[in-house]
């Protein structure tokens, strides 16, 4: 079904181009090519998806993701246990729709085989394919999204760019559990936006609360399993290829190590990178800062310790008692890795499908907040969470 799906990559005319050495990625990874590759094996696929029609933004700059997939294919791999595939390009479908059925299709099938998507598009309404290709597994799903502004704007017309998420809510069969946003910028942002986020119990950082230690974004990386990066959120002097850029954002170090987090992590299952602009790329540098992006989270994804679960001899619990409000705090540090979760109580899963929700990733600031008796924010946003979703409370019809 897949071979369907995509178009093959002109794997001459980058050869003509350019003289691969033979540990450069060009020659490590299987590549859709003449004959589709097979799957066996195979731990990570990128793909390329050029689809812009549904984007606020109409420009002649946008473009393929072509210099990304270069850009990518000169760097060398420090992997050597690496299995992974270039499935090409999806082919665009008559609409913008159909091309995120085409990815649902994709995402849902890799996912049954234990394979993470890699996605290079496009604009960032693509999102919302990605995230459809979760939903046959019929499993709550935590969403992280890297932007420079917040996506949660109703429209009854279409799915654009600044409206996915509220679609994605909205989606009749959606099991979207939770939202992280990472980096906005609060003159990006409508006061009513943020307060229908805070509403409906999800994080957002804000883009300077983190620039003194951005190791503080990684748990909520950590407690995603869709990424989606827009592109747009790193500062223009550092990835000029993007429309309505500011000169505000994540620095290109910062980028790659937000991919990091994303690629060590056990849970995270799937990325996307959104909004390049392939005709403001005359240097080529937004391209290869995304390659590098892309390689950064591979490199996080072979350092993976498999504690996803760390309940088990392998971690440490700490117990901090609120003698004035009678409630306890159960942290758990895994003797693997040095990272942190938080514990809700038992008695708060009424659902099962709430039971995965129990571990909430944190830091070990929230463990020292809770030692000088300070709640930490993110256990008081997770009780807040559950308890709503226990309460079965529906979401709203529109926010803005």
């Amino acid at each position: 079904m897949l071979e369907d799906i995509f178009e093959a990559i002109n794997l001459q005319a980058i050869d003509d181009e350019y003289d691969f050495q033979h540990n450069q990625l060009r020659n490590q990874i299987a590549i859709n090519a003449t004959d589709f590759p097979q799957l066996e094996d195979i731990q990570l696929a990128i793909f390329g998806v050029a689809e812009y029609r549904n984007a606020q933004t109409q420009n002649e700059h946008l473009g393929d993701v072509e210099k990304i997939r270069l850009a990518f294919y000169k760097l060398y791999n420090h992997q050597p246990a690496l299995q992974m595939v270039d499935l090409g390009n999806v082919k665009l479908g008559k609409t913008a729709y159909d091309t995120y059925h085409a990815i649902s299709l994709v995402v849902e099938e890799l996912l049954k085989e234990n394979i993470i998507p890699i996605i290079i598009g496009g604009s960032q309404d693509l999102t919302n394919g990605q995230f459809l290709g979760y939903l046959p597994q019929e499993k709550l799903v935590n969403v992280a999204v890297v932007d420079e502004k917040i996506d949660l704007y109703g429209s009854e017309e279409k799915i654009d760019n600044s409206t996915y998420l509220f679609e994605m809510l909205n989606n009749q069969a959606s099991r979207l559990y939770n939202i992280g946003v990472l980096g906005y910028q609060l003159h990006l942002v409508e006061p009513i936006i943020l307060e229908a986020l805070d509403a409906l119990h999800f994080n957002s950082h804000r883009l300077g609360t983190f620039k003194e230690d951005i190791t503080e974004l990684e748990p909520t990386v950590r407690h995603a399993n869709l990424l989606s990066f827009d592109l747009r959120a790193i500062r223009h002097a550092d990835a000029k290829a993007s429309l309505e850029q500011s000169p505000n954002g994540f620095t290109a170090l910062e980028a790659c190590r937000l991919c990091w987090y994303a690629g060590i992590s056990d849970q995270l299952s799937s990325i996307g990178f959104y909004e390049y602009a392939s005709g403001l790329d005359d240097d080529e540098q937004t391209a290869s800062l995304v390659a590098q992006m892309v390689v950064y989270f591979i490199e996080g994804f072979y350092q993976r310790k498999n504690d996803i679960a760390p309940l088990s001899d392998e971690a440490v619990k700490y117990t901090v008692t609120f003698n004035d409000v009678g409630d306890d705090i159960e942290f758990i540090k895994s003797k693997k890795s040095d990272r942190w979760w938080m514990l809700l109580p038992t008695e708060m899963v009424i659902d099962k499908s709430l039971e995965n929700q129990r571990l909430i990733p944190c830091s070990y600031n929230d463990y020292l907040d809770a030692c000088n008796k300070q709640i930490p924010n993110r256990w008081l946003k997770a009780m807040e969470k559950i308890t709503a979703w226990n309460n079965q409370k529906t979401q709203p019809d529109s926010f803005i």
